[in-house]
């Protein structure tokens, strides 16, 4: 099975951790995991923000 590359909190840095941050504030304080996964690769996670 392949691995699917995913950002924590801990491992996000600059425009990552700004996006964490507004995902936090719109969920609640819990970043979803579909958007962890998104967040992996700053141009499609873009559109989502």
């Amino acid at each position: 099975m392949a691995r699917i590359l995913t950002v924590s909190e801990g491992e996000a840095q600059g425009v990552q951790r700004q996006m964490i941050e507004k995902a936090k504030s719109l969920y609640g304080g819990v970043v979803p995991g579909v958007l962890q996964i998104r967040l992996a690769d700053p141009e499609l996670a873009g559109p989502a923000f």
